[in-house]
């Protein structure tokens, strides 16, 4: 699980400088990533199998300072679709 959120991510930072849509993502790089706790059985909808865990993710804008986040990464069983959750 923690492997398809890790991809996840790096994917995210790998294309955070791709133009697409009405947003202009800010192009940014991945600093740390950091799991907090165990992962356990989310709360999504019934017949949605799905994992979460929550991260602290540190990134590094091209354009400014680091920022630090917290997030829940939900990792569904069928075929290891991540959605991103606001942590906390």
């Amino acid at each position: 699980m923690t492997d398809s959120c890790s991809r996840r991510l790096q994917s995210d930072a790998s294309n955070s400088g791709i133009v697409s849509g009405t947003v202009v993502p800010r192009p940014y790089s991945l600093v740390s990533v950091e799991y907090v706790g165990s992962p356990h059985r989310s709360t999504a909808a019934p017949g949605l199998e799905s994992y979460d865990v929550e991260l602290s993710v540190t990134t590094q804008p091209s354009d400014g300072p680091a920022q630090t986040d917290r997030r829940v990464c939900r990792v569904y069983d069928y075929d290891s679709h991540v959605d991103w959750l606001p942590g906390g």
